[in-house]
């Protein structure tokens, strides 16, 4: 019985890596644009890719790539959500 138990547990951590991988990925521009909001009503920053900066943390303002710093990024061609922050084991 214990190794079935741990069969699930193992099936259970794999289907989680693996939607965390999904969710995870570069997503083209030109397939979808990230939400300029989150839940929490504030921007939305992602991981960016821009032809000549490289990735940065960069949000979708008004149609434009706005890094951090407020410098615009005109060659954006990929996305990627950022991670969830770490949750503290109770």
């Amino acid at each position: 019985m214990g190794a079935l138990v741990q069969a699930r547990d193992v099936l259970a951590e794999m289907r989680e890596i693996k939607a965390m991988l999904k969710r995870h990925r570069w997503v083209s521009v030109e397939d979808r644009l990230p939400d300029t909001f989150n839940e929490h009503d504030t921007f939305n920053f992602v991981l960016a890719y821009d032809r000549r900066w490289g990735v940065d943390i960069a949000r979708l303002e008004r149609g434009k790539w706005v890094s951090r710093l407020l410098t615009e990024y005109r060659q954006v061609t990929h996305w990627m959500p950022l991670p969830s922050a770490p949750r503290e084991d109770s």
